[in-house]
């Protein structure tokens, strides 16, 4: 699939080669740290300001532990996402496709969808996306009970789909533990252009700020 507006990376995501595509750029994974509180009463949050803080190191090319972790319950999402991805696929008999990480072509901003959703109930010509979760059992009962998108993820989702251009969102939330008609939580999430444009307006002030500050270090050091 080719886009004017990014490019997509051709390495598998969670690879060495796609963490590198990530560095110093804004993503869907980290992007709540800029809806803070904080923000709102003009004073950064420690997690604005340490996200800058780390976008600058990966442009200087220092080593950080970003990414590097991975713990029980990761590793139960890694290995159970294909799963979802499948009972997407066999629920909705929608055309589903993985692709690398996605990066615009104006700025320092991209994302790795879980998977480019072609066409939908609306129209078979729509482009969407999937946010898929593969949580604990407890975390999946949460979001069964609320039947709605967490509100953690609404930052990565709006993210995603300014990157994209995609007109709709599928969030999953998929557990194979559960019985079968209690495995998957779909939620349809409709392309907002309001809140699109307000989420613009904060990436590209946070990347302002994040340059202002690389070009400041770097003038110091010189």
């Amino acid at each position: 699939m080719k886009s004017t507006r990014y490019t997509i990376s051709t390495h598998k995501q969670g690879t060495r080669e796609w963490l590198k595509d990530r560095l110093g750029c804004v993503t869907g994974a980290d992007v709540a740290a800029l809806y803070t509180p904080g923000r709102a009463k003009g004073t950064d949050s420690e997690a604005r300001t340490g996200y800058m803080r780390q976008l600058v190191l990966e442009r200087l090319d220092v080593p950080t532990d970003s990414g590097s972790f991975l713990s029980r319950d990761m590793a139960w999402g890694i290995a159970t996402e294909p799963l979802a991805r499948l009972a997407l696929e066999a629920t909705t008999g929608y055309r589903v496709r993985e692709a690398g990480f996605c990066r615009l072509r104006r700025y320092a901003a991209g994302c790795s969808v879980d998977s480019f959703i072609f066409g939908d109930e609306v129209d078979t010509k729509r482009l969407g996306i999937s946010e898929i979760k593969c949580p604990k059992s407890k975390t999946h009962l949460a979001y069964l009970e609320a039947r709605g998108v967490p509100e953690i993820y609404v930052p990565q989702i709006t993210h995603n789909l300014w990157v994209t251009g995609a007109q709709f969102c599928k969030f999953i939330s998929y557990d194979p533990r559960f019985p079968p008609a209690m495995r998957m939580l779909l939620v349809h999430v409709e392309r907002d252009e309001a809140a699109i444009k307000a989420h613009e307006a904060l990436v590209l002030q946070f990347l302002m700020e994040t340059d202002a500050l690389e070009r400041k270090l770097r003038l110091n050091a010189a």
